[in-house]
């Protein structure tokens, strides 16, 4: 589970290569934004969950969001090699916030009461 985030970061690269549609012209206004949040989100999440060592409260978030921005400049600098496809700064900034999210997210679920309780120590 260690290296899950490669895997998943494989599978948002795989995604990149596909060359766009322009019939996808059509398609709702920021619907991109959409599915960047989303996928960046579950990379940073599953780059904080996949490994205890990471999970060390603001450098954890860190690291996290660094990996996320790395990620996504390389992929909206691929994009701009792929058929139909561009390089958008907005985009690197949905990257930015889904993966904010999924970061503080996989810190609210990983987070353990400070206080320990009497008797387990």
């Amino acid at each position: 589970m260690r290296y899950l985030w490669l895997l998943y970061l494989i599978l948002v690269y795989g995604l990149s290569s596909v060359p766009g549609d322009p019939e996808s012209l059509h398609a709702p206004a920021h619907a991109d934004k959409v599915v960047h949040v989303l996928l960046y989100g579950g990379l940073a999440f599953v780059y904080l969950r996949g490994d205890t060592r990471r999970r060390a409260g603001m450098a954890g978030l860190g690291k996290a969001l660094a990996l996320v921005v790395a990620a996504g400049l390389v992929d909206e600098l691929y994009q701009g090699m792929v058929p139909h496809r561009g390089q958008e700064l907005t985009d690197l900034l949905a990257d930015l916030a889904g993966g904010t999210a999924g970061a503080l997210l996989a810190l609210a679920v990983t987070r353990r009461p400070c206080a320990v309780r009497e008797g387990e120590r």
